[in-house]
């Protein structure tokens, strides 16, 4: 097995959401070759993500194009995950690496 144990879970609201359960992705090429384990979440996690993306639809689709594509630029290279929408007023600030629009 080529990939760690560790369970990579899903990115919700601007945190890491960890699951028990993980569903091994396998290398097609060579089907004894397990590149990683990834989360399987459920009916709750996807409720979870879907109220995260309702919440953070307004201020998302009227940010500057320039702003959307530095967030999905930097969570796209692993530079960081970030959580832009958290910095607007009423929300709590979470860990973060960097900022748009600094990212």
């Amino acid at each position: 097995m080529s990939a760690n144990s560790h369970i990579k879970g899903h990115f919700i609201g601007g945190e890491l959401v960890t699951e028990t359960a993980a569903t091994d992705n396998i290398n097609p090429s060579d089907i004894t070759d397990v590149v990683g384990r990834y989360a399987q979440g459920d009916a709750a996690t996807a409720a979870t993500a879907l109220d995260a993306a309702h919440d953070a639809f307004g201020s998302w689709s009227t940010s500057p194009i320039q702003q959307r594509f530095d967030v999905l630029d930097a969570v796209g290279s692993r530079k960081a995950l970030t959580s832009w929408h958290d910095s607007s007023p009423g929300r709590r600030a979470s860990a973060r690496s960097c900022a748009p629009p600094s990212c």
